[in-house]
């Protein structure tokens, strides 16, 4: 996984990017439902910007998302500095669960 979900071109440029948060547990592919966001990185924050669930995928790419409209889908924001914190956490717990399995 890399970081360029989290990328920034410029100084005070957000980027958008469509994102997985939560796939299906038993193969982690698309054929499930998938839990999508939008998520707006800027230079020192995160934000899902909106949820939704993906709706159609060609070779595992998701081509189509079907978002929840306000106000039941709320807007999250995290520090860029604590969500990379979360993120590098979580390859680290990967990292060490595909070792159990090795």
């Amino acid at each position: 996984m890399s970081y360029l979900f989290l990328s920034c071109t410029e100084e005070n440029v957000s980027i958008s990017t469509v994102v997985p948060i939560l796939i299906c547990p038993d193969d982690l592919d698309l054929v499930c439902n998938v839990v999508m966001v939008e998520q707006v990185v800027s230079a020192d924050q995160v934000v899902w910007a909106r949820f939704g669930y993906a709706f159609n995928h060609i070779h595992d790419v998701v081509t189509s998302v079907v978002w929840e409209t306000p106000p039941s889908a709320p807007q999250l924001s995290f520090p860029l500095s604590e969500f990379e914190k979360a993120y590098n956490d979580l390859k680290e717990l990967d990292k060490k669960w595909t070792e159990n399995f090795i």
